[in-house]
């Protein structure tokens, strides 16, 4: 992330002092567009924050789970059995991303390598009752600062549905439209936005 690129705690991101979108506040308005309510949207949303913080100290050998939350211990379960299932190697965890011609940032859950694979992978972690259809789109806009930054990235990336039961779900996400999506979903977004 560019050095003069800041985010607020409540997800705002500025870059010189001008708001620059983030990923999931761009596709929000598929999500109101399927007409789930925004207060179902923000407690999922900031459940899904809990777990990411939970996944992200196991994968650095930090989580004290004495501490951990009893809600969030099947999730963290189902984040280590997939882990154990799959031996991807975690590259990075929740690093901010940014696209500069673009113009839009946002927080990659995770670039991992599969052992079968030749190139890394951007790999999404869901934890609502269902898999959200913007995670496509969300992902190929990750995927699109990678590649501008030239760093080795595959093309196929991957959402890891973690449940309520301690039971994963891996999804293949292959679509070639996602990021013309997420660009149709920008655009809109600095329309609504354009002062």
């Amino acid at each position: 992330m560019p050095p003069d690129l800041q985010r607020d705690a409540s997800h705002v991101y500025r870059l010189d002092g001008q708001v620059v979108p983030g990923v999931t506040q761009v596709l929000d308005m598929i999500s109101e567009l399927e007409g789930i309510p925004r207060a179902v949207l923000a407690a999922a949303a900031e459940f899904g924050q809990h777990v990411h913080q939970a996944t992200d100290l196991f994968d650095r050998g930090l989580l004290d789970r004495d501490t951990l939350d009893a809600k969030l211990v099947p999730y963290v379960s189902a984040w280590e059995r997939f882990l154990a299932d799959s031996r991807c190697v975690i590259l990075s965890s929740e690093a901010f991303v940014f696209h500069p011609v673009l113009r839009y940032a946002g927080q990659r859950d995770r670039r991992v390598l599969f052992p079968d694979s030749s190139a890394p992978h951007v790999l999404d972690v869901k934890t609502s009752a269902i898999v959200p259809r913007t995670v496509g789109p969300q992902t190929a806009a990750y995927l699109e600062c990678d590649v501008h930054r030239k760093l080795p990235v595959s093309t196929i990336r991957y959402c890891v549905h973690l449940k309520a039961d301690g039971t994963y779900r891996l999804h293949r996400l292959t679509e070639r439209a996602d990021f013309s999506i997420f660009v149709s979903c920008l655009n809109i977004w600095k329309f609504l936005h354009a002062h």
